[in-house]
C-alpha cells in the first residue's frame, strides 16, 4: 500500500517522462554498477544527475553509489561539478520519503492524497531551499498539484462539458511545453469518451 501511494504521489506522469543522455563533459572513466555500463550519465539537470546514481541502489550500497557520484563529479570541471551538499540532502530527502506513513484507515481518495501531497512539500521545505526546490522539483510538483486539481474537479463536477472546460482552463495555466502534453492527453480522454457512448448506443 505504502509503495502504491508513494507512486501515485510522486512520480504522476512517470510514463510519459523522457530521459535525456548526453556525453559527459569528461573522458574521465565514471563508476557504474553493472545495469548502468552501457549507459551515459544523465546530465540532463542536477536532479538526473542524482537520479542516475542512486538507480543502482540494490546492485551497491549507498556508501558505494556515493563514492560512484564523487569519482564522476571531480573528474569534471569545475564549472560542471555537481554540489556535494545538495547531493547528500536529496539522499536524505529521499529516505524521508520512504518513511513516510499514508493513514491507511481511510481509503485513497483525492483528500488523503492531498494531505500526502502537503506531507511531501514539507519534507522538501525541510531539506531545500525554495529555490532548489524549483530547480529539482519544479515539473514533479506542478505535475503532482494538477493530478490532483483534476481529481478535484471531477469529484465536483458532474456535467462532463464543464468538466472538460474546467480542465483546458487549468492546462492553460502550464508552460507551454506542458501544455502540449496535457491537452492531447485530453483530446484522446474526450475521444475515448465519445467512442464509449457510441458503443453504447448501438
Amino acid at each position: 500500500m505504502k509503495k502504491t501511494v508513494l507512486s501515485l504521489i510522486g512520480v504522476v506522469a512517470a510514463a510519459s517522462a523522457v530521459c535525456f543522455y548526453y556525453p559527459t563533459t569528461s573522458d574521465t572513466p565514471v563508476m557504474q554498477v553493472p545495469s548502468q555500463q552501457d549507459t551515459k550519465v544523465d546530465t540532463y539537470s542536477s536532479r538526473d544527475t542524482f537520479d542516475y546514481f542512486l538507480s543502482g541502489l540494490g546492485e551497491a550500497d549507498l556508501e558505494t553509489l556515493k563514492a560512484h557520484f564523487n569519482t564522476y563529479n571531480t573528474g569534471q570541471p569545475e564549472a560542471y561539478q555537481l554540489d556535494n551538499d545538495l547531493f547528500e540532502r536529496f539522499i536524505q530527502y529521499r529516505a524521508a520519503l520512504s518513511n513516510l506513513n499514508p493513514d491507511n484507515r481511510h481509503p485513497l481518495n483525492t483528500e488523503s492524497l492531498q494531505r500526502l501531497n502537503e506531507q511531501v512539500m514539507q519534507i522538501q521545505s525541510a531539506f531545500f531551499s525554495i529555490e532548489e526546490q524549483q530547480r529539482l522539483f519544479g515539473e514533479e510538483n506542478m505535475q503532482r498539484q494538477l493530478a490532483l486539481r483534476q481529481l478535484e474537479l471531477k469529484d465536483h463536477i458532474i456535467n462532463q462539458d464543464d468538466y472538460y472546460n474546467a480542465w483546458e482552463q487549468e492546462i492553460n495555466t502550464l508552460p507551454p511545453v506542458m501544455q502540449q502534453s496535457y491537452q492531447n492527453a485530453a483530446v484522446l480522454s474526450q475521444l475515448q469518451a465519445t467512442n464509449s457512448l457510441e458503443e453504447h448506443k448501438h
